[in-house]
């Protein structure tokens, strides 16, 4: 996977960082592989959109890099799947600890 990085803009509003990337592979990358490939933090790191092109091994990326972990909470919300899942694992840790 190859990366480049298009353009890099600092908000300092929002207290992050907005990065867009242009990416050669042969498979739409997932997003936890692109953190990783850039080497940025995972916590304060968000992938906003990754957009592909018919019969093309170039996708396009919007990352969000902010500050702290709180900042991120903030102004990000929490995915419908996600938020399941955390209400039924606490759900489970009630159960058990009864």
């Amino acid at each position: 996977m190859k990366c480049e990085i298009l353009e890099k803009k600092n908000n300092p509003l929002l207290k992050r960082e907005e990065l867009q990337i242009k990416i050669e592979n042969n498979v739409c990358p997932k997003r936890d592989d692109l953190i990783k490939e850039l080497n940025l933090n995972e916590n304060c790191s968000v992938v906003k959109k990754i957009y592909s092109f018919f019969g093309e091994k170039n996708f396009k990326a919007e990352i969000f890099v902010y500050q702290t972990k709180e900042d991120k909470n903030k102004i990000e919300k929490i995915p419908r799947k996600t938020r399941k899942k955390m209400l039924e694992e606490s759900k489970k840790q009630s159960e058990v600890n009864k």
